[in-house]
């Protein structure tokens, strides 16, 4: 960031960092478990800053990428060979069968009308012996979490759901 962006441009690109800081550990351990070919080709669904497109984009240099959000504002697709950037919604979005060799939808279905539904379009997008990581929040009742601070924030989350129509 070069401080010339408003605040709430910056507070997202800060959030979104802090976001991937906590997440893309574990994110990155599960993918590198898989077979990847080096020419796979990649959907990355709520891609957010990046991150893992980037990274994703390294792993495959001889593939592509296809970072996918609603807010592509913190996204730059000259960053990775084979990345491609595009602004879209997923439950709007259509793909061929088979043409991906992986999925990632991460902190995507928590925030979708029909969650089960994407699932199933994802199955039917991959390549035979394709992979379809999903990772989502699990929220545990607010009165579980072992801080205040905890207890405040799963709150806080919960009644956001609730308040868009999220059970």
């Amino acid at each position: 960031m070069s401080g010339n962006e408003p605040v709430a441009d910056q507070s997202e690109a800060i959030l979104s960092k802090l976001w991937e800081r906590n997440y893309d550990p574990l994110t990155v351990e599960i993918i590198s478990r898989l077979p990847l070919r080096p020419d796979a080709r990649c959907l990355d669904v709520g891609a957010g800053a990046g991150s893992m497109s980037y990274w994703l984009a390294e792993r495959v240099p001889d593939g592509s990428v296809l970072a996918l959000d609603v807010d592509t504002s913190l996204l730059d697709e000259s960053r990775a060979r084979g990345l491609t950037v595009r602004q879209e919604d997923i439950e709007q979005s259509e793909f061929a069968p088979g043409t991906f060799d992986l999925i990632l939808v991460r902190g995507v279905l928590s925030a979708l009308r029909e969650p089960d539904d994407l699932i199933t379009r994802a199955v039917r997008w991959l390549a035979p012996g394709g992979w379809l990581v999903a990772e989502d929040f699990y929220f545990l009742p607010a009165e579980d979490a072992v801080t205040p601070v905890g207890r405040a924030v799963i709150d806080a989350y919960l009644r956001a759901f609730r308040a868009h129509g999220a059970d």
